[in-house]
Parts: structure tokens; C-alpha cells; sequence
């Protein structure tokens, strides 16, 4: 978990005993919650500033807690956030007690609406949580910013594998490297084919039926499959763990069609939905998306998945994926899964029902040179029965959803970025968009 720098910031004129004692509780709480954090403060005047500048140079930190319990004077808490402006910063305000019926308000609203202005006109980002009166302090917020700040720091410096080059050389597949590194710090390794292939022909009968017995574990075969259908999908199933263990890496994607597909004899539609079980995974090289799962699972704690367009109705879209969805997306114990084929290629796809209610639909995609994420919640229900052109009798039936989306079917259309977006479930927006705020990526709301 990041560590916190908590600073309390008070006045003077303000007794200091009920400074401590509610900055002091507000800190013991969000200890108990999780948080991990050193107390700095109270800063109540220009010396105890500077004591505190010096203390801040000494000590790693992740984030800052500014804890604004009473008033306190712009210049002498900006002389403090200024010196850590580049990391994030979370301004707490405490609220007011009622003492023998008579609201007794530490003015700490005054304190925190004239910083906030004067913090936006230094640049430096932060998100702001304030107690009510009487009410009990947000420790809730605090700690789902915390999440936030994890996800930063995971997503900084990590890897993500793709094998292959946007799979039938789509242009929404791809994203601008730079801009990845730049504001994520984010790299995307490319995963040879060829080392694949001979890391799934090298691994020992032993290993590959372990990767069978979990298949056989997790999966409820609709028909028996054949063992040549289940080596090939536990064989690429083991090659790609082996490379996320050895790299790192947070998450992988392969071409499909022009890839393991036409090449190697059979989906890899199995493979990703076991993958996924450890690290976010998506199909066709779609790097946006598999950039776009990894924020979702970082920022939200769940695992997210991706899902195509595949009709619009007046209000509603049909969304689906061809075979693959991560098991705890999916209703039901045991995950239903079928040999099917289409354009030639045969495999073995999940057939399961996926989770209802509200979902948020997210899309990373660049554009100017800069990253900008498409966000909006939908409702989302069980679509009728459906298939998808050219699938042979019995038409497997896919994880897929109709979504309503919140700002309407027109808009939705005009803002979707490309034929797939990503989906969590709940009304995740809030935590999306602060991560977005901290690592300077535009949000495009539906």
C-alpha cells in the first residue's frame, strides 16, 4: 500500500488542543482503516511551515493527507504543498460539532475554498473530501483515494506483453507509446510469436495436465472435448504464463484471427479467459483496451472485461465477446464451455451468462498525443437469443449484454472510440476519473 504524508493545517488563534485531539482522531481513524501514514503537524504558523518543509525532505511518501481542521492562512499551507505538488494530494476539511444545541464551526470551509483556487492556479492536482457537520469523518473516501494512489503506483513502471501487431490491422487496436510512457509510465513489450510457440511445444507432459485439470476444474463441458482440443489451449495457456511470470508482466493480449487462430490451429479464446485469472487479457492485440482493463482493475478492484458491438437498438446496444470473459464476470458456479467454429476456426469458447445490473464503460485511446478515456455507466441486462453471422448449427451463445447507456444511444455512438470497450460492474466513474486527474488523462463522458 502507498504510504501517506497526513499534515494537519490549523490557526492560531484557534485553541491547539482541539487542533490535535480532531486531527489527531481523523488520523487514528484512517489508520484503523488501512491507512498507512506518518503524522506531521499541526501547522498553525510560518515556523511550524518551515519545521515541517524540513521534516517532508527526510521522509519517503507517496501521497499527502492535508488535513484542514480549522481555518488556516492560504500562504502558510501552500509554503507546505508546494514542496510536494507533484505527487497526489487529498485535502480532508473537518466539519462542525452541535455543543448544548448550538453548532460550534471551526470555519474549516473558509480554510479549504481559499486553497483549493490557489492549488489549481499552481497546477497542483488534488481531490478534496469534506465532513459534514455532526457527521461522521469520511474515512471511506480517504481510503478509496488510497486505491487511487495504488493504482498509480502500480501501473507506473509496469509491463504489459502483446503478441502481435493489432490483429487484421485495425487502427483502434493501437496506442500512442509515448503518451503511455509519459503519463502512465506504462510499457508494452512485444511478445515473439515463435518463443511462444516453442515454450508451448517444450512444456512437459506434467505441465500441461495441471493446466487441464484446472480447465477441467473451472469449466462445465457442454460435450466432451477431445484431448487434442484441450493440449493445444493448456499448451499456449502455460508458454504465456511462463512469460508473464518471467517479465512481470500486469497483463497480455495475442492476435486471434491473423494469429494463433489461422496459425496455430485453434482459438485462444480459453486461454484468455484462464489468463485472466491472474493478470488482465484481451484478444485481437487490442493494446487500448488491454491498457484500459488494467486502469479498470487497478482503480476499481475487480476484474474487467471487454465487449463488441455487435447491434444497436433504439436505446440499447448489443455487446458480446466470442467465446471469453473472465470466470467472475459470469453467473454460475461452473463456467459452461463448448467446441465451436466460424470462418474455418474451431475452439473451445465459454458459453456463459454474464452478471447483470449497472455496469461503467470504459475506452483508452490516444489522440493529439495525449491519452483520453471514454466514461459512462449503462445499465445492463441478458440480450435475447442471438448469434453472430456464419457460425455453424448449434450457434454457441456468447457472454454478452444489452447496455442502456446513460447519456443516450446517438451520443453514445458519436463518442465510442472504437469496436470494443471495457466494462466493471457498479458506477465506478468517480475513482476513474480521479486516476485520470492525477495522470493527466482527458475524460470523454458519454
Amino acid at each position: 500500500m502507498s504510504h501517506a504524508a497526513f499534515i494537519s493545517f490549523g490557526f492560531f488563534a484557534y485553541p491547539k488542543e482541539y487542533i490535535v485531539e480532531n486531527s489527531r482522531r481523523a488520523f487514528d481513524l484512517a489508520v484503523k482503516a488501512g491507512l498507512d501514514a506518518k503524522y506531521f503537524g499541526p501547522v498553525l504558523e510560518y515556523e511550524d511551515a518551515e519545521k515541517v518543509v524540513k521534516q517532508l525532505s527526510s521522509h519517503a511518501y507517496d501521497f499527502v493527507v492535508a488535513h484542514v481542521t480549522t481555518w488556516t492562512m492560504t500562504p502558510i499551507a501552500m509554503r507546505v504543498l508546494r514542496e510536494c505538488g507533484h505527487k497526489p494530494l487529498l485535502v480532508w476539511g473537518l466539519g462542525g460539532r452541535t455543543v448544548k444545541g448550538t453548532l460550534v464551526s471551526p470555519a474549516s470551509p473558509a480554510g479549504t475554498s481559499a486553497l483549493l483556487w490557489w492549488l489549481r492556479q499552481m497546477g497542483i492536482k488534488y481531490s478534496y473530501v469534506y465532513d459534514h457537520p455532526d457527521g461522521k469523518p469520511k474515512v471511506d473516501e480517504v481510503m478509496r483515494f488510497v486505491k487511487v494512489v495504488d493504482a498509480i503506483r502500480t501501473i507506473n513502471g509496469a509491463k504489459l506483453g502483446v503478441m502481435g501487431y493489432c490483429d487484421m490491422g485495425l487502427y483502434a487496436l493501437m496506442i500512442d507509446g509515448v503518451a503511455l510512457k509519459r503519463q502512465l509510465g506504462l510499457d508494452i513489450e512485444d511478445i515473439f510469436s515463435y518463443e511462444a510457440g516453442k515454450l508451448a511445444d517444450e512444456a512437459t507432459k506434467a505441465e500441461i495436465a495441471k493446466v487441464i485439470a484446472e480447465m477441467r476444474k473451472d469449466l462445465a463441458f457442454e460435450a466432451e472435448p477431445t484431448d487434442a482440443q484441450l493440449e493445444k489451449t493448456a499448451r499456449l495457456t502455460y508458454a504465456l504464463r511462463k512469460k508473464v511470470k518471467e517479465r512481470g508482466y500486469l497483463g497480455v493480449t495475442m492476435k486471434c484471427v491473423y494469429g494463433v487462430s489461422r496459425y496455430m490451429g485453434f482459438t485462444p479464446c480459453l486461454t484468455q479467459a484462464l489468463l485472466a485469472k491472474d493478470v488482465v487479457s484481451i484478444c485481437e492485440s487490442d493494446a487500448a483496451g488491454l491498457v484500459t482493463e488494467l486502469i479498470l482493475k487497478q482503480v476499481c478492484g475487480q476484474n474487467s472485461t471487454f465487449m463488441e458491438h455487435y447491434e444497436y437498438f433504439p436505446d440499447k446496444a448489443l455487446v458480446g465477446v466470442c467465446g471469453f470473459a473472465p470466470f467472475d464476470m459470469t453467473q454460475g458456479r461452473k463456467v459452461p464451455c463448448k467446441c465451436a467454429g466460424w470462418g474455418g476456426f474451431t475452439g473451445l469458447y465459454e458459453t456463459a451468462k454474464m452478471k447483470t445490473g449497472t455496469v461503467t464503460i470504459g475506452r483508452m485511446y490516444s489522440e493529439g498525443g495525449r491519452l483520453k478515456m471514454l466514461l459512462l455507466t449503462a445499465d445492463a441486462e441478458l440480450p435475447m437469443k442471438w448469434a453472430e453471422l456464419g457460425w455453424a448449427d448449434p450457434t454457441p451463445d456468447f457472454p454478452s449484454l444489452l447496455i442502456k447507456p446513460c447519456c443516450g444511444m446517438q451520443r453514445y455512438i458519436d463518442a465510442v472510440p472504437a469496436q470494443h470497450v471495457n466494462i466493471v460492474y457498479g458506477d465506478q466513474t468517480h475513482a476513474v476519473k480521479e486516476f485520470c486527474k492525477f495522470t493527466g488523462i482527458d475524460v470523454v463522458e458519454g
